[in-house]
């Protein structure tokens, strides 16, 4: 989720926007927005949306692993 902060944030971190005395001022100078046009390239990959698929982490604590190693031999680990 983006939060006000987060785009207030952003903006101050490309000289966007500026606080004097409590009030918010937009620098709306050419060569300011200009620069940041620059820095931020050109557009990306186009992402089709319908395509993603996401699927939670989910974090499995396991206190001993057993690992198989070359020759047939076993091995086992304890977590510390």
């Amino acid at each position: 989720m983006i939060r006000e902060n987060d785009v207030l944030w952003c903006l101050e971190q490309k000289n966007i926007i500026k606080y004097n005395n409590g009030q918010i001022y937009l620098n709306t100078d050419k060569s300011t927005l200009a620069g940041v046009m620059k820095t931020a390239g050109r557009p990306g990959l186009r992402v089709e949306i319908d395509r993603i698929h996401w699927v939670p982490f989910r974090f499995r604590y396991e206190p001993y692993q057993q690992l198989n190693i070359k020759g047939g031999e076993e091995m086992v680990i304890q977590s510390l």
